[in-house]
Parts: structure tokens; sequence; C-alpha cells
């Protein structure tokens, strides 16, 4: 509140008060002061908070605005009514049709020119793809892959380690 007024220049207007109302009505003085200044601060802050309210209700109606602008014009029924609407070209559908377009119908003759039908075409066969055979195996690699029984089985197994066992109530570390 005293931003622009310093200590000294508050100092200089406490003696002028204290000289000019006295000692005795001067707690009284200030009392009132301060009173005036909470109720100006109060009617400051109702001041903003209804301004504020005013600014949040214009907000809210210019949001209900635009909903309801949004439930009348709903686009994809915009939309659904174009897809349905007859297509209107301006081109007469009953108009003879012309090689050179419709706009040099005046340069037609009687009679327009007609292609001629081109022969069927024939088609020819595709050639037959010799059919792919799969390679003998050679009999010296089968013979290779096979173990005999007797070289398998006259392997030894690697003993196995014993497992130590659990004792109740000890612990293996």
């Amino acid at each position: 509140m005293f931003d622009s007024i310093g200590f000294q220049e508050l100092v200089v207007i406490g003696i002028i008060a204290l000289m000019v109302v006295g000692p005795k009505e001067l707690p009284v003085l200030m009392r009132k002061a301060g009173q005036w200044t909470a109720r100006l601060r109060g009617m400051a802050a109702d001041f903003r908070a209804n301004f504020d309210e005013m600014a949040r209700q214009a907000e809210l109606d210019e949001l209900r605005k635009e909903v309801e602008a949004l439930r009348n014009n709903n686009p994809i029924q915009d939309i659904r009514d174009e897809l349905t609407k007859p297509f209107e070209t301006g081109i007469d559908p009953y108009a003879p049709i012309t090689p050179y377009g419709s706009d040099h119908h005046h340069h037609v003759t009687e009679q327009a020119p007609v292609m001629e039908a081109l022969p069927p075409a024939v088609e020819a066969a595709p050639e037959a793809k010799p059919k792919r055979t799969r390679k003998p195996k050679a009999e010296t690699s089968a013979a290779a892959d096979v173990v005999p029984e007797a070289e398998v089985a006259a392997k030894p197994k690697r003993p196995r380690a014993p497992r130590p066992t659990k004792t109740a109530g000890a612990e293996v570390a």
C-alpha cells in the first residue's frame, strides 16, 4: 500500500499526526484508519469477484450458444443431405455424343465416323513348362548318416554327481 512512501516519510507523517490529534486520540484514529482500509479492500475484492463472475457467465452463455449451434447445424446431416441430393452437371443427358465433344455439334455431319470392329484376338496357349524332378539321393551319404545301434549303445554315459540331501532344520549355503 505504501510502496512509494519511504520510512522517513512515514515517520514525518506520524509526528505530524501526533502533534495534530494528540497522544490520547492517536490509537483511536489509527484503528479507524485500519477499519476503513479493510472496508475498502473488501469492497475492491467483492467488485473483482462480481466482475469475474460476470465474465464467467458471459463465457458460459457463449459456450451454450456454440453448443446449440452445433446441435442445430449437424455437419454429418449436412454431408448426408449433400450425398443424397441429385447430381446436377448442367449437361443435357439426351444430347448426342460426338467425337469432338458437345460444343462442336455444328461441325458434325449427319453421320459420325464409326470405328471398324477389330477381329477377336486369338490367345496363344502358354507353353507348358517341364515338370521338375528330384535328384536321386546318393546311397553313400544315406549310409553315412545311419549309425549302427551297437556303436550308440557302446558309448559310456558320464556319471552324475550326487545331489546334497536336505535335512530337517539344517540350512544349505
